[in-house]
């Protein structure tokens, strides 16, 4: 408002000025004129220019102040609408505020309210933790049952699965036995049939034995007033040992030696009386090489020269031949007595020795020599299993095998057929077949625990793995075959018996490689486990594999490996040494710096450095590397060996494709014949037609 004042006193003033001209000088110019040659008359023009100019410019300020007051009046017009604008908004901010008063009241209600809710709400979730925490040591025990219970029926599933094989390994056994009963069945009909006829004929002859016992009791009171020689010829039955002699045998030596002492009686000249010998019945009859007739005498017109086999005399039959002899009426030097006869034949070899029997090839010489040696060596096994067996049951072990075959039931069992045994065979070398591929040298083992010291003796195997499973099915399968093996006794077939004692033979040694397999692994274990000072496989980290020494040549070679190399290639190619005893030289060499190394590292190791592994590695295993690694060509003739008989032969100049002979002609040739070749030098003499067939057999050469 000052403001305003102040411009419209300013406006006022002017207006009047600008009005009132006469209040600066109302009088005129004649009135004021001064007079002529007045000298303040210039000084009066030029002042009334000065005020003229001064009214020019206030009228232009004047102007200039209206056109500013006109825009100040703009502005103002403005300024007033801004702030009636404002008031506006002031009043309706007021009104928003007690807007906002009353909301903010209502408000301020409200969050009292949801405070209180939000009290009831934590109240409630305090409860709600409570039982969800309860709930949740529920769910947490449940999941802790619930695992126990999933490891519990783990463990039943294991034990079920171990089970579960164990039974299949027992159903396995017991088919087998099944299989070995069903084969046995048509042994025990025949042993039953045999012991029936033997029943038949012990019934049929029960009379007869019993007057021969009678017979034998008088003949015994007339033996003991013999002379000296028939004392001597005859012992005394109390120094007879058990199982000496058979009744049947007593039988003949009495009648024999009644024989003995009747002048009447004729002896055949070509006939030799054999019984002292003889043991049974069976031996008795077997020391003899001639048939028996109708009524069980031998038959001399019938010998047979050349035979060497054997015909076993039943005993039934040597009963029934001596039924007549049981009459007391009739003279014991009438009846005819059983003469053995022994004739076998002789043949003389090529260096002059006579030799029993007839001339057999060399091949079934050799056959026959190796089935004796198959037999000998089955009885070698029996006779440990035995002895293992009386050891067992003398500590108070269970020397009963897996299969629940009894020793007893087996070894007292009579001659079974051929044809049953080989059956029985077959199955059990068939089952060895398969089991064998179940259980590679690969085999990994787990044992129950892990060795301690050196000295510890190998654990039991853990079936925890299918290849422990199998590992110990086929161990226990392998024992109680070996045990029904070992009881078995012949059948009086060569060749059932021969594969008997093979297949003992095959079985025993599986057993023992399968122990020494089991050895091994627990030495594996020990290595594992560092008890002897070695890195273990797991702390090794992965095989690294140099190929440098391939390309290494004789200037990388250490001085010392350049003189082995050369000494090798020298004993090899100067001095006729072997291959094979180059290549052992080779790896006594390699063995020698391998042991050097070791005395010669540092606080105790033993194992290789880099370095020194590689400068073993330049030590080849093969003499032929040496001299690859040496650039060495030397000329050498390779001859061919014959493995058997170690005949070498040169290589054929005209035959360069193939220049060794592929069989063996060579052939014994150690006599010396009486004449001499053109030359005048001493022949070899060259082994009769019948001698060279079986020798000139083919012979592959390697």
């Amino acid at each position: 408002m000052t403001l305003a004042r102040r411009r419209a006193a300013l406006r006022m003033s002017l207006f009047d000025s600008s009005c009132h001209p006469g209040l600066l000088g109302d009088t005129s110019t004649d009135d004021l004129a001064p007079p002529e040659n007045d000298p303040l008359d210039s000084d009066r023009g030029t002042g009334t220019e000065v005020v003229n100019r001064l009214q020019h410019a206030v009228h232009g300020l004047v102007e200039d102040l209206d056109k500013a007051e006109k825009r100040w009046d703009a502005r103002f017009a403005h300024i007033e609408e801004e702030a009636e604008q404002l008031m506006r908004r002031h009043g309706d901010i007021c009104r928003s505020m007690r807007d906002s008063k009353r909301t903010h009241d209502g408000t301020t209600d409200h969050i009292t309210q949801l405070e209180a809710e939000v009290l009831d709400l934590r109240e409630v979730l305090s409860e709600l933790t409570r039982s969800v925490g309860s709930a949740f040591r529920e769910v947490k025990e449940h999941k802790e049952h619930r695992r126990e219970v999933q490891r519990i029926l783990s463990d039943n599933k294991n034990t079920l699965r171990a089970d579960i094989h164990d039974l299949q390994r027992k159903i396995g056994t017991l088919e087998l036995d099944t299989t070995v009963m069903k084969s046995q069945r048509g042994v025990d009909r025949a042993r039953t049939e045999r012991m029936e006829q033997s029943m038949a004929v012990l019934e049929a002859t029960d009379g007869t034995i019993r007057n021969t016992l009678r017979r034998l009791e008088r003949n015994m009171e007339e033996i003991s007033d013999l002379s000296h020689n028939s004392d001597l010829a005859m012992p005394v039955l109390d120094e007879v040992p058990p199982r000496s002699r058979s009744l049947a045998e007593e039988l003949i030596c009495a009648e024999a030696f009644e024989r003995m002492e009747e002048p009447n009686v004729e002896h055949h000249p070509l006939a030799t009386l054999t019984l002292a010998g003889c043991e049974s019945s069976s031996d008795l009859s077997s020391c003899s090489g001639a048939t028996t007739s109708a009524a069980g005498m031998p038959d001399p017109t019938a010998l047979n020269d050349g035979s060497t086999s054997q015909h076993p005399l039943p005993d039934d039959l040597v009963l029934s031949s001596h039924a007549g002899i049981t009459d007391n009426d009739i003279p014991l030097w009438a009846h005819r007595s059983i003469l053995v006869v022994r004739r076998r034949g002789t043949y003389r070899d090529d260096y002059g020795e006579e030799h029993p029997g007839s001339p057999q090839s060399s091949k079934t010489i050799k056959r026959h020599t190796l089935n004796d040696k198959m037999q000998q060596k089955r009885k070698e096994i029996q006779a440990t299993i035995l002895e293992n067996t009386v050891l067992m049951a003398t500590a108070g072990g269970d020397p009963t095998p897996l299969s629940g075959t009894s020793m007893a039931d087996k070894t007292m069992q009579p001659v079974t057929p051929a044809k049953a045994r080989q059956d029985v065979l077959s199955a059990l070398e068939s089952g060895l077949d398969l089991r064998i591929a179940l259980v590679p040298a690969s085999t990994r083992l787990v044992f129950i625990t892990t060795p301690a010291a050196l000295t510890d003796p190998a654990a039991p195997v853990e079936p925890s793995t299918h290849a422990s499973r199998n590992f110990l099915e086929f161990y226990e399968w392998l024992a109680s075959t070996r045990w029904y093996l070992t009881t078995l006794g012949d059948v009086g077939d060569h060749n059932v018996d021969t594969c008997l004692a093979i297949l003992l033979c095959k079985v025993d040694n599986r057993l023992k490689s399968l122990a020494e397999m089991m050895r091994q692994q627990w030495e594996v274990e020990k290595v594992e486990a560092g008890l002897y000072g070695l890195a273990s496989k797991q702390d090794a980290g992965p095989v690294v594999y140099d190929p440098s020494r391939f390309y290494k040549s004789r200037a990388d070679l250490e001085p010392f490996v350049l003189v082995a190399l050369i000494m090798t290639t020298i004993l090899h190619t100067v001095h006729a040494v072997t291959r094979a005893d180059s290549n052992y030289v080779l790896t006594t060499i390699r063995a020698v710096l391998f042991g050097a190394f070791i005395f010669c590292n540092q606080g105790g190791r033993s194992s290789l450095t880099p370095e020194q592994q590689a400068v073993l590695q330049t030590v080849p295993r093969d003499v032929r590397t040496a001299l690859k690694r040496l650039n060495i060509t030397p000329e050498i003739v390779r001859h061919a060996c014959c493995p058997r008989c170690f005949k070498t032969y040169p290589p054929d100049p005209l035959r360069t494709d193939d220049p060794y002979p592929h069989h063996c002609d060579f052939s014994e040739t150690n006599k010396q014949s009486g004449y001499r070749g053109a030359s005048g030098g001493l022949m070899d003499s060259l082994d009769p037609p019948e001698a060279r067939l079986d020798r000139h057999l083919p012979c592959p050469l390697n």
